[in-house]
Formats: C-alpha cells, sequence, structure tokens
C-alpha cells in the first residue's frame, strides 16, 4: 500500500489576515528572535515533554525521537532552497512544547486506529474515547497540548500515513514538499515555528501502520509579502513525476493518468489573493510543455477551489525527460487585501531535472 498524505489547513479560527508587510531582504526572523508573540523559539532537536496522551503515546516517543529531529532539520533544508527563513520549536511557560506534542499525540493515535482498521473523516480528525484522543482537530490538540489561545494567526497540519513501512521510513518532508496541497505551508517564510513526529503501531496478521505529523504555526505577527516559487530557480536533481494518487485531496482532477510531470508551485506568501493569467513551462530553448495548469483565481478552466487563494500550480501532462532543463513563465496580480488594489508581477525561473 502506497503512503497516502493528507493535509488540514486550519480557516475556522481566521479573521482575515493583516495587511502584508512588504520587505525585499530575507524574510526577517532569520535567526528566530522572539516576535512579540510570547512563544521562545528553541534550537532544533528532538521534541520531548508533558502532555502524553497515555502509555502508548510514550511508547511512540522512543521511536519518534530520533525522526523529530530529522523531520526539522529536513524540512530548513527545503526552505533554505526558496530563501524562507528556518523554523524552530518552541516553548511556553512552563517549558512545554505543545506543538511538538500535539504531533506526537495525534502520530501515535493515528498508528494505533489505522492498525485496529478503525475510521476517522480524515487522516486529521480524532474520534473522543478512543485510546490516544487529545482533540477532534488538530488546533483542538495544540490547545490541549499547552499553546496559548490568541498566540498565533494561522495553523496548519501535514499527515502522511503507511502500510508495512516503519515511521523513520515515511520521509514526511519529502513526501510532503512533492505534494503541492502540501507544499505551500512548507515553504511559508511566515511560517516561522513547526513540531514534528513520527510512530508506528503493530496490526494484525504481522502488519503494521505508521504516521508522521508535523504541526505548524504563524505567529501573531507582521507578515512578510513574498512571491515563493518551487522547484526553485537553479535547483537541480528535480524528480520527473508525481502520483497524484499519493495526495488527499488529489490534484489535477482533469487528468488523464495517475501520474504527472513533477508539480511546479507558485504562493503570494503574505498577500491576501493571486490571480494568474499565464503560467506556462518550457524546455530550455523549446516548445511549450502540455500541461494543467491550477490556480484558486484565473482562467475558468484553471480553477481549483482547493487550493489557497494565493497560490497557483502547473503540472507537465506527462513525466518530465531526465536531466533537462525546463523554464517557468507565470504572469499575475496580487493584493494585500480583499479592498487592496491589484499589483502586477511577472517571474521567470529554470531549474532541471534528475
Amino acid at each position: 500500500m502506497m503512503p497516502q498524505i493528507g493535509v488540514w489547513r486550519s480557516q475556522l479560527p481566521l479573521r482575515g489576515l493583516p495587511e502584508a508587510a512588504e520587505e525585499t531582504g530575507d524574510g526577517g526572523d532569520g535567526n528566530l528572535t522572539d516576535g512579540g508573540d510570547g512563544l521562545v523559539p528553541v534550537p532544533l532537536q528532538a521534541d520531548a515533554g508533558g502532555g502524553d496522551a497515555g502509555g502508548r503515546a510514550r511508547r511512540a516517543r522512543r521511536g519518534g525521537r530520533e525522526s523529530a529531529d530529522a523531520c526539522l532539520a529536513r524540512l530548513n533544508t527545503v526552505r533554505q532552497r526558496v530563501g524562507s527563513p528556518p523554523v524552530g520549536s518552541l516553548v511556553v511557560a512552563g517549558g512545554r512544547k505543545p506543538l511538538a506534542v500535539a504531533a506526537r499525540n495525534h502520530a501515535a493515535y493515528r498508528a494505533r486506529t489505522d492498525a485496529a482498521n478503525l475510521r476517522d473523516p480524515s487522516a486529521h480528525h480524532e474520534t473522543r474515547g478512543r485510546p490516544g484522543f487529545t482533540g477532534v482537530l488538530p488546533w483542538d490538540r495544540t490547545r490541549w497540548a499547552g499553546l496559548p489561545a490568541g498566540a498565533w494567526l494561522a495553523q496548519a497540519e501535514d499527515v502522511i500515513t503507511g502500510e508495512d513501512v516503519s515511521a523513520s521510513a515515511l520521509a514526511g518532508v519529502r513526501a510532503w514538499t512533492d505534494a503541492p496541497y502540501h507544499r505551500f505551508p512548507l515553504l511559508d517564510p511566515n511560517m516561522t515555528r513547526a513540531g514534528c513526529a513520527a510512530a508506528s503501531w503493530p496490526a494484525p496478521g504481522g502488519h503494521r501502520r505508521s504516521a508522521e505529523v508535523l504541526d505548524m504555526v504563524w505567529p501573531r505577527k507582521p507578515q512578510v509579502a513574498r512571491i515563493v516559487a518551487y522547484p526553485a530557480n537553479g535547483q537541480v536533481r528535480v524528480p520527473t513525476s508525481f502520483d497524484r494518487r499519493t495526495e488527499q485531496p488529489s490534484p489535477f482532477p482533469r487528468a488523464t493518468t495517475p501520474r504527472v510531470g513533477y508539480v511546479v508551485t507558485l504562493q503570494a506568501s503574505g498577500w491576501q489573493a493571486m490571480k494568474v493569467s499565464q503560467l506556462t513551462l518550457h524546455r530550455h530553448g523549446g516548445r511549450p510543455v502540455p500541461a494543467y495548469p491550477a490556480a484558486r483565481y484565473g482562467p475558468s478552466g484553471w480553477v481549483d477551489h482547493n487550493l489557497p487563494g494565493n497560490t497557483a500550480m502547473l503540472a507537465a501532462k506527462a513525466p518530465l525527460a531526465p536531466r533537462t532543463n525546463y523554464r517557468v513563465t507565470v504572469r499575475g496580480h496580487v493584493r494585500a487585501a480583499p479592498t487592496a488594489p491589484w499589483r502586477p508581477f511577472n517571474r521567470s525561473w529554470s531549474f532541471t531535472t534528475a
């Protein structure tokens, strides 16, 4: 069974982002200084701390500790490619680490629940009364783990699950980076706090179920406005394809095959909305590559309501050629608030496949 990737983007608590603070530097917060949110960053490390959901979660912690280190380190390697500042763990009053605790608890719950062949509405939900339950939705669990109310502007969670694969072999950051809906929060320069954990649980018949969880928050502080593209300009050894079946929801519903070209994404981080009028992919010096463009705001045939309003993406209709240079061209407009004027932009960059 191939790993399944599920994302939850918290929109319910939001009452609209503040107008973006335009900045042309490195995005700020590169040294993880306190941004006035009351959250104290700490060096990247395996996150421990209170808030366990019983003995089963404690058992899962032993296997997830090393994974937490690797998860955040790999995440920062990806963010460095696009110029986003590093994320860090965080501590709150009493030394609690709510994102790490919430991620560890939900990874343990998810692995155990899947091993028992029990169902939830999604990989991000928990059912009250089951072993390891700490909250129905991601923000319920982070609040239970000690995240102060009102300390964050937005929240997101990425989850990957797998059968007959160890927790460490899930390679969550790589999987989430490859999956376009999950990629957006990972690369956002305004997301600067995260907690990650993985867990595994034996299932009947000698099988095993595993899960990895990444909980992220956007601190309540001025938002940096920056357009972020992936793969990054000049990036090499880019994968040639993406299997749409591995992500839920599955992107590019108009595609006629499960596998498409590796997905190119663009996000106007810190902006309220982005509308795209041109999004093309060319072989270097060649003709346009047939592709599926998608945007929340764009030509009618492109509209994807699963996309955040400040994002767009494109996938070639067939896997990309190996060891080949490709160029992406984008034209469109961004705005900082619903009543703000649209501002034109254009971007062109290239990458090379593996």
